[in-house]
């Protein structure tokens, strides 16, 4: 490239020419006043361009692009600041937005992202800094949500432009280049796992040298892989840990863990036996299945939460609605603190409001606070303000579609994440425990159970015993044909073993256990039935050698797509099943599960779907009078219930069971409230022509 002079370019449009520190000196001044740039939006665009030019062109030298720049905020500040080229830029980006104050001194050192620790985290940093520093100057949701993309665009602008220069790839050659050099690595390559251990166990394993691998080529300043961890982008851990560490285990269709470990890796021989291209080609059958089963199922929760959130609105007349009734909210975590960040809360019941900021109030996590909620509002079918919280002065803008934005926050995850190929292919294997007198006669590995005959170390003779299984335990397995090897269950995971030298010693019984303590079911071979048969229901340990499969246990996958399909039961289960159900419970169980599903919207989009859940039992087309001290009886509905009894006709007939409802009395003497979609039609629905209706119909029928 030709060396282009220095008195023709205009670095605010065109890419500088640096071959060291004297030609970047040249464009830069001694020390730059933020302040004076953010006169107006145009003249801090300008400036920053000028810095992102330089950063282009600057970006293949070290010691240039990691110049020290100095800078202050204002020209009052007692004190500069110094910060390398490169994360000037960056954080130049970051404060776009406050050119809408500049006439207030806002800028401080809280406002610097620290680039080399802080990148993984930045949409913290500009929810809980940026965001949270605007909210405080009441700028309008428009202007804010505005300058927020225009950050947002800036930043993806470094990838596109820099991904090239900095030629990040990833080759085989560079992961034998590390398994030679680096000891740690070509360990975890080399690993193997134990084969009688539990699936559990194995992923215990499995996960710690995933950690052990993603920390060790972090931990690799200039090699490719570790940058791009170390950004905490672009790369899934659990992928590299199938590609370079084993690939593990994997599910079935059914919800069960295949208890057999893949123990090579995709780069170190691979899947090559004829079992293990099965186990992994059940990955592959299981998405195409569960994207044809569940696809429908998400969809069709995601389109009725919409439905049912449509009937509540933010008060625009209300600010307080003085309710009676906060929820109680346990804090047993930084996660769920974090969640109720921008909510009002007290300690005590006589203590004033506070807003809670999950950065400062960290001494919350342990104890249980009052909450308010938009659940318990009682602005009947809006919300006010002080019930939502801080996120509504961002949101001011939505107030009538608020509750169905907040919703899809929610739906949007659990459609997406049920049909996920990492949510669907993961492993959490529950724990199988037995009791102590197991381990003396019998071994469990992957699941499959055999007998411990050839040099019992706990046993002096064990041909002196044998198995006794009670017959009223056994079942026949439905869905398999009569052919099937394991056909029949020990429902209850219970049988004995026999002393047939000593009659009267009693039976020893054996148990098997998940990890909530419930009996696991038992399939039993197809050896142990004919031996059974043969000795009038006794298997003697004397037939029986430490090959033969005796009996299997299953073992459940508690998959990722559990949390969120109890995010779908908890909404929808029937009244059978919330004998105990109250407002408090339901709102913390759905706060736990955002958590546990790892899903980013905010407890208020939980509370407005509980809010249009909580029924008088007076009348249950209305909510209960919140402003009242002692709440009058209440019942907390399913949402297919909330629909079909919803005090809005409209919403009502959008949904299911329209003939049911247009044929029942209450559609027209009770049903007249309004819902966010009424006004694409008319504000208010005037029922007088289906009253008038149902007066005819009377004559005619008192006619008759």
């Amino acid at each position: 490239m030709a060396k282009i002079s220095t008195d023709t370019v205009d670095i605010s449009k065109e890419v500088p020419f640096i071959e060291g520190h004297k030609d970047l000196k040249k464009y830069l001044d001694n020390i730059y006043v933020i302040s004076d740039y953010m006169t107006n939006y145009d003249v801090y665009e300008i400036f920053k361009e000028k810095i992102y030019n330089l950063v282009r062109g600057s970006i293949s030298i070290k010691n240039c692009r990691e110049y020290p720049v100095k800078f202050k905020f204002y020209r009052e500040d007692k004190r500069s600041m110094k910060m390398e080229l490169r994360h000037f830029l960056i954080n130049l980006m970051l404060w776009y937005p406050f050119v809408d104050l500049a006439d207030v001194q806002v800028l401080n050192k809280d406002l610097i992202l620290d680039c080399y620790n802080g990148i993984p985290d930045i949409n913290d940093f500009l929810n809980e800094k940026i965001l949270h520093t605007l909210k405080k100057y009441h700028l309008k949701s428009t202007k804010i949500n505005y300058n927020m993309s225009h950050v947002l665009n800036d930043l993806r602008r470094i990838s596109g432009d820099f991904s090239i220069i900095m030629g990040l790839n990833i080759s085989a050659p560079m992961f034998i280049d590390v398994y030679n050099k680096n000891e740690t690595i070509r360990k975890l390559m080399d690993i193997t796992y134990p084969v009688d251990a539990q699936p559990y166990e194995i992923e215990r394993m499995l996960n710690e040298s995933e950690r052990e691998i993603v920390d060790a080529f972090t931990s690799m300043k200039d090699n490719n892989l570790g940058i791009i961890l170390r950004a905490k982008t672009g790369v899934k851990h659990k992928q590299l840990r199938e590609f370079t560490v084993a690939v593990g285990l994997k599910p079935t269709i059914e919800g069960d863990t295949i208890p057999i470990t893949i123990n090579n890796s995709l780069l170190i021989n691979g899947v090559k036996t004829p079992a293990e291209k099965y186990i992994d080609g059940l990955g592959a059958r299981k998405s195409l299945v569960m994207n044809l089963r569940a696809m429908g199922k998400a969809g069709h929760f995601g389109k009725i939460v919409t439905l049912l959130v449509r009937g509540v609105s933010i008060s625009k007349t209300i600010a307080d609605c003085d309710t009676k009734h906060l929820v109680r909210y346990d804090i047993i975590n930084k996660k769920i603190l974090k969640k109720l960040n921008g909510k009002y809360y007290k300690l005590h019941k006589d203590d004033d409001l506070r807003l809670l900021d999950s950065t400062k109030d960290k001494n919350l996590v342990g104890k249980t606070i009052l909450v308010r909620s938009a659940a318990t509002c009682a602005c009947g079918d809006k919300v006010c303000s002080r019930c939502v919280g801080h996120s509504i002065i961002v949101n001011s803008d939505i107030m009538d579609g608020y509750a169905a934005y907040e919703s899809e926050e929610i739906t949007k995850v659990v459609n997406q994440s049920i049909l996920s190929s990492k949510h669907l292919l993961s492993t959490i294997s529950e724990v199988i425990e037995v009791n102590p007198e197991f381990d003396k006669f019998f071994k469990i590995v992957a699941g499959e159970i055999t007998a411990n005959v050839n040099n019992n170390e706990f046993i002096s003779n064990i041909d002196d015993y044998a198995i006794y299984i009670d017959p009223n335990t056994l079942s026949k397995v439905e869905e398999m044909d009569e052919y099937s090897l394991y056909n029949t269950i020990i429902v209850g995971g219970r049988f004995y073993v026999r002393n047939i030298a000593d009659k009267s010693a009693p039976d020893i019984e054996i148990s098997i256990v998940d990890e909530k303590k419930e009996n696991k079911d038992i399939f039993v071979s197809e050896e142990i039935i004919y031996l059974m048969e043969k000795n009038k229901g006794l298997v003697y340990f004397r037939d029986l050698n430490d090959e033969l499969k005796l009996f299997e246990v299953q073992i459940a996958n508690n998959e990722l797509t559990k949390p969120l399909y109890d995010i779908m039961h908890l909404i929808n289960k029937n009244a059978k099943d919330k004998v105990n159900e109250t407002i408090d419970t339901i709102c913390n169980k759905f706060l736990q599960l955002l958590v546990d599903a790892g899903i980013d919207a905010s407890v208020v989009a939980a509370e407005l779907i509980i809010n249009r859940l909580i029924r008088s039992v007076e009348n249950i087309y209305e909510r209960p009078d919140f402003t009242k001290e002692e709440l009058e009886p209440y019942e907390i509905f399913t949402v297919r219930k909330s629909l079909e009894k919803n005090a809005s006709p409209l919403i009502g007939i959008s949904f299911e069971n329209i003939k049911r409802q247009i044929l029942a009395d209450e559609f027209y003497d009770k049903r007249h409230g309004a819902s966010y979609i009424d006004p694409l039609y008319r504000k208010s629905l005037s029922t007088k022509n289906l009253l008038r209706y149902a007066e005819l119909a009377e004559n005619d029928y008192e006619g008759k």
